[in-house]
């Protein structure tokens, strides 16, 4: 009887399907932007994007508002830092983010106009259900 064959096949096959991992399906650049995807929705994005301070509200913010590369399904999780061209402390005061873009703060105690920053942002979040 080939009832036998077809249990070992049933267990090889439910082996087999519990060892699949997860696995990147696109990833690449854009704009200053390294992205990868993944077939179970996961998607990150990180990058290092340079700007010149402004003094925003008169408080020593500088914001940085890169589109990203393609657009979450819902606002990912964002984690950033920022850094300045001057000596003076410098840091993050607020993050943000949507499905389209991160809306990160830099804050700088020692302030002065036209200094470069950099801030470095990585998103995670998911790309599809």
């Amino acid at each position: 009887s080939p009832d036998a064959y077809n249990r070992n096949f049933d267990i090889i096959d439910e082996e087999i399907t519990a060892l699949k991992k997860d696995y990147v399906i696109d990833q690449g650049y854009e704009g200053n932007w390294v992205y990868r995807r993944w077939n179970s929705g996961i998607a990150e994005v990180w990058g290092r994007h340079q700007t010149k301070s402004t003094n925003l509200y008169g408080l020593g913010l500088t914001v940085m508002t890169p589109e990203y590369p393609f657009a979450f399904i819902e606002a990912p999780i964002v984690q950033a830092s920022f850094y300045t061209e001057s000596d003076a402390y410098a840091g993050i005061r607020y993050v943000n983010s949507t499905p389209r873009q991160p809306q990160v703060y830099g804050y700088s105690q020692k302030f002065s106009e036209g200094n470069m920053c950099v801030f470095m942002i990585y998103s995670i979040g998911r790309w599809k259900e």
